[in-house]
């Protein structure tokens, strides 16, 4: 090519060609050589060019690492830390093993990598990445993600714990309710016969010897006859307070204390049968473990009644029985150091049929007997909260229970001015034949999740009731009574009880 410089000029401007593009790349240089002067003298005829790079350099990402639950969600920032911004893109270029979880880029122009972990998966998933910018896309960066399993729920024993708790509370308060209407029944054997007989009970002074009588009252033992049964409406009502234990391996322990209200109105339909109704009102407050978790529960129920006496001997007693209720606890969850709180409610159908054999040895009336009682009791699902993502779903869990006793009652008649005063005691062996339950749960944000399953077991499967108490029947026809029961499991398992009654006749 030529110059040409104008007269009196030293420098020139000469066009150099450039083949451009788009890479990265350090400035470059090229030597230019003038030769063949025309009317020109040159000092130096070589002369060195620089041809700028204004390439944009392309974004560099990073490398980072993330750690997320199975079945929760982690996001990652991608943007902080890497450089070539702004950026106007990110792009996934894979994620591996694809049945990790879900990648997704969110939040432009801030991005960064959402991962939904699967709710079975545990391991390491590495994500691919690129970021765009004004320099073009960066070479493809890794997000490491450890994929951490939840704990098993089913093997922790506050969770093991607080299932057994309600389950057993459900059935207690069946139970409850039972034990009170069939001591009601008793009670009405006796007072058929007491209340004719009442006002002929007589104190008895000293013995001509100087010595002193044993009060006695053999008219009060004796078999009633047909014409002593008073017919009447009587009500009644009683309380009582049950305090108990339980320390099963594999389960935090269990302390409750659970109070009991009844009050009922019964008919003497003839000499042989007498009938009523009752209404109850039960709770039960435990403590589960050491940790904090706990249950308070609350319970409803209404009952119809019945006592038949075959021959003057044989009786047959049976009663049935509806309830509602309903649960709140709180659940401390080891892994998190939080506690989750849930609500359940549910219902219940009882009954009882107890057939036994009034007997008189000496001065004691002895009642062999025999019974068989159960409860089917449905507590439904709820979820919990509090506990993130620890809280726990709970399905639908059906309570049955079974079981059937042998035992005998004895009591006897002590003559007070104000009345008679009747101790009596009862010694019972029980055998659960279905008391044990199942209940499912997840994670409760987890609907898709693993499914564990969690085994609950009845108070005890076999026990020794002991009962003692007494009953004062007031010359004016009111009864005061009360009783102590304890319940012992052959498992380690206990519950004490004290009962307080009020009934009177119209």
């Amino acid at each position: 090519m030529g110059v040409t410089f104008l007269p009196g000029a030293t420098t020139a401007t000469v066009n150099v060609p450039v083949n451009g593009d788009t890479i990265l790349e350090p400035d470059e240089t090229f030597t230019l050589n003038l030769s063949n002067p025309v009317n020109v003298t040159i000092a130096d005829g070589q002369g060195l060019g620089t041809i700028l790079n204004d390439d944009t350099a392309p974004p560099t990402a990073q490398n980072l690492t993330a750690t997320v639950l199975a079945g929760a969600t982690v996001t990652v920032p991608l943007t902080p830390g890497a450089t070539g911004g702004p950026f106007s893109a990110a792009t996934i270029v894979s994620s591996l093993p694809v049945e990790g979880g879900v990648s997704t880029i969110v939040g432009a122009p801030n991005y960064a990598l959402q991962f939904d972990a699967a709710p079975v998966f545990e391991g390491v998933v590495v994500v691919n990445y690129t970021l765009t910018g004004p320099g073009g896309v960066s070479d493809p960066a890794t997000v490491t993600i450890t994929v951490q399993a939840r704990p098993d729920p089913s093997t922790d024993p506050d969770v093991r714990g607080l299932l057994t708790a309600q389950a057993q509370a459900a059935q207690q308060f069946a139970q409850g309710q039972m034990d009170t209407i069939n001591l009601r029944m008793a009670a009405l054997r006796d007072e058929s016969c007491r209340q004719f007989l009442a006002n002929t009970v007589q104190l008895s002074g000293p013995d001509t010897d100087g010595g002193t009588e044993r009060l006695s009252t053999p008219q009060l033992n004796e078999p009633c006859e047909d014409g002593a049964q008073k017919l009447g409406l009587s009500m009644w009502t009683s309380g009582s307070v049950d305090v108990g234990s339980t320390d099963r391996a594999g389960e935090a322990g269990r302390d409750s204390i659970a109070y009991n209200l009844t009050a009922g109105i019964d008919y003497r339909f003839s000499q042989r049968f007498v009938g009523g109704i009752s209404l109850g009102y039960s709770t039960d407050s435990s403590d589960i473990g050491t940790n904090g978790t706990t249950s308070d529960g609350e319970a409803i129920s209404a009952a119809i009644y019945g006592s038949f006496m075959a021959t003057p001997s044989i009786f047959v007693d049976a009663l049935i029985g509806y309830g509602s209720f309903d649960f709140n606890s709180r659940r401390f969850d080891t892994s998190s150091g939080s506690f989750g709180s849930g609500d359940r409610d549910g219902d219940q159908f009882y009954a009882s049929l107890t057939a036994g054999y009034d007997t008189q040895l000496r001065a004691w009336k002895v009642t062999p007997f025999a019974r068989l009682s159960g409860s089917s009791s449905v507590l439904n699902g709820f979820s919990e909260t509090g506990a993130g993502e620890y809280s726990l779903a709970y399905d639908r869990q059906q309570v049955d229970s079974f079981g059937g006793s042998l035992g005998f009652a004895a009591s006897t008649d002590l003559a007070l001015e104000v009345g008679t005063l009747t101790p009596r005691l009862r010694l019972e062996y029980v055998h659960e034949f279905d008391g044990d339950s199942s209940v499912d749960i997840r994670y409760a944000d987890l609907s898709e999740g693993l499914i564990y399953n969690v085994q609950t077991q009845a108070f005890a499967q076999n026990q020794i009731t002991l009962g003692l108490g007494a009953d004062l029947h007031l010359n004016n026809g009111m009864r005061l009574g009360l009783d102590y029961t304890g319940n012992f499991g052959f498992e380690d398992n206990r519950r004490h009880g004290v009962r307080a009654s009020v009934g009177g006749q119209f």
